[in-house]
């Protein structure tokens, strides 16, 4: 239920960010990077670990950004049922993660993307120009790659001057992540012994 601060937060937080975003759009046809908006929005700060936090979340929420785009991506081109049914839950999980970590940002009066970043869609598109062939390893790979660094992410962060309820929310999800590199590795392995017996 919404308290009247909290409501107040959200009017305050959305009404920032969509002045950010329209004075981004109005500066010519640069297309707007939800991530740079964030950022914008979160200086200047002179607490350096509330300047912490909001590095992290707002990172965070970048990270979760491509394992949605990364996970739909694979579900419609992959052509194995193993990596599609890894990309559903990588994407659902991310999706779970990110509306935890939209409601623990607006708590903390800390605005977050909203969409994925340019290097988001990057990474999309190098994916998605890979042939058929390709696809499935290349995509075990990339997630092996962003899950070995959000571990990182998460660590660094637990490991310093931090949010309690934000370092809370990072171990408790932090388990599943492991668990999902893992079961990312396994899939590599069983793509890669595929590809060399084709």
């Amino acid at each position: 239920m919404l308290t009247i601060p909290l409501l107040k937060k959200t009017l305050l937080l959305s009404s920032l960010f969509m002045v950010f975003l329209l004075s981004f759009t109005a500066c010519g046809n640069r297309q707007v990077d939800s991530k740079e908006v964030a950022e914008e929005i979160n200086k200047p700060k002179s607490d350096s670990t509330m300047e912490r936090d909001e590095r992290f979340l707002v990172n965070t929420a970048e990270y979760n950004f491509r394992e949605i785009m990364l996970g739909k991506l694979a579900q419609q081109r992959s052509t194995s049922e193993d990596v599609k049914a890894l990309a559903k839950l990588l994407e659902e999980a991310h999706r779970k993660s990110n509306s935890e970590l939209s409601a623990l940002a607006l708590s903390k009066s800390i605005a977050i993307p909203t969409a994925a970043s340019k290097a988001v869609m990057d990474d999309y598109e190098k994916l998605n120009l890979r042939t058929e062939k390709e696809f499935d390893l290349e995509y075990c790979n990339m997630i092996i790659q962003n899950h070995k660094d959000l571990i990182n992410h998460f660590e660094n962060y637990t490991n310093g001057e931090c949010d309690q309820d934000i370092k809370i929310w990072v171990l408790g999800v932090i388990s599943d992540i492991r668990i999902h590199q893992a079961k990312a590795a396994q899939l590599e392995m069983e793509v890669k012994n595929s590809v060399s017996l084709n």
